[in-house]
């Protein structure tokens, strides 16, 4: 079978038979039997990793058999292309990390692919004199889209104040604010989805210890016994928690309800609420016994047969594998 595998813009870097881990998800392909060609080699069917238009009339235009399959990397929050109505209805198969993205017969789940460091166990001398701030390491960004999670995560730099010590990327510059604003806008058009315009209200807060990018987030995050990690949307799980588990902070988090995603109390889960997230940070400093039974249930799950289920070589093995497995059912039908 000849398949093709899009490369949009965010994954440029990545989705290469050659770069790990992307490697893993083709040479499953290969080792099964199949062809990788480009979009211009007459495909039998088109992987795409996100929906992206250009490559939609590209596939149309190169190939109008082929079978298309989606697979979905970001939410609605931070790629609303992804879920117009009619943009679904191209693809025969859809594959997504949380089943609240997509529904239906032909919508399939897979683990978020996860990254694999070495975890830092801190003794408890160690891990009281790291900086009692807390830490957060994300960009300034700005979504119309109901549901998005960056409002709170400017909330947070107000109510926090001095206590809170900010990394990422577009804090403090006016011109990558309304660059952003503009982004939010666009992204927004055409949505049949009720506008939000909360983002509105804080857009121009400016973090008092702010330290910018750093190209080692890791290396930062074990400066710190407490960080705080906020999805961009409250209905997946991504790779900010792990990375924050294997640093060894205590993790203040504001996403899904873990246990929905196999996850058990390895963070102090907040509701999206400045105030209240801000009152359990403050619980945790005073209540170090709660801090080392999180920390104790990280190691156990970082560990674990569950947590090895979701690393990238693995996951992205086993997402090729379902893929095809899925597509020769479709083929044994017809």
């Amino acid at each position: 079978m000849r398949i093709a595998v899009t490369r949009q813009e965010s994954f440029s870097d990545f989705l290469s038979p050659t770069e790990q881990p992307w490697k893993a998800f083709f040479d499953w392909f290969s080792t099964d039997g199949h062809d990788l060609v480009s979009l211009n080699d007459d495909p039998d069917v088109i992987i795409f990793m996100n929906h992206h238009r250009e490559f939609g009339l590209r596939a149309l235009k190169a190939s109008r058999r082929a079978l298309k399959v989606l697979v979905l990397w970001e939410s609605m929050i931070t790629r609303p292309n992804n879920f117009r109505r009619g943009n679904l209805n191209r693809y025969k198969l859809i594959f997504t990390p949380s089943n609240k993205w997509a529904s239906g017969t032909n919508v399939f789940p897979f683990n978020w692919p996860q990254g694999e460091q070495v975890i830092t166990r801190a003794s408890e001398a160690d891990f009281k004199v790291r900086d009692a701030r807390v830490a957060v390491f994300q960009n300034n960004k700005i979504s119309f889209v109901e549901g998005e999670m960056y409002t709170l995560r400017r909330e947070l730099i107000e109510v926090f104040g001095e206590e809170i010590v900010v990394y990422g990327t577009g804090w403090n510059s006016a011109a990558t604010t309304v660059k952003g604003l503009l982004g939010a806008t666009k992204h927004f058009a055409g949505l049949n989805r009720r506008i939000n315009l909360s983002s509105l209200d804080n857009l121009w807060i400016r973090p008092k210890n702010y330290k910018g990018f750093v190209p080692n987030k890791s290396r930062e995050l074990e400066k710190f016994q407490f960080t705080i990690v906020v999805e961009n949307s409250l209905d997946y799980v991504s790779e900010k928690l792990i990375e924050a588990l294997w640093a060894g902070c205590c993790v203040i988090y504001v996403g899904p309800p873990l246990r929905e995603f196999g996850i058990p109390k390895v963070a102090i889960e907040c509701p999206p609420d400045s105030r209240i997230i801000r009152q359990c940070f403050e619980a945790a400093q005073k209540d170090y016994s709660l801090v080392k039974q999180i920390q104790a249930n990280a190691q156990n799950y970082l560990g674990s047969k569950e947590f090895k289920e979701t690393m990238n070589n693995f996951v992205l093995e086993k997402l090729a594998a379902d893929i095809m497995h899925q597509i020769k059912l479709i083929m044994a039908d017809n």
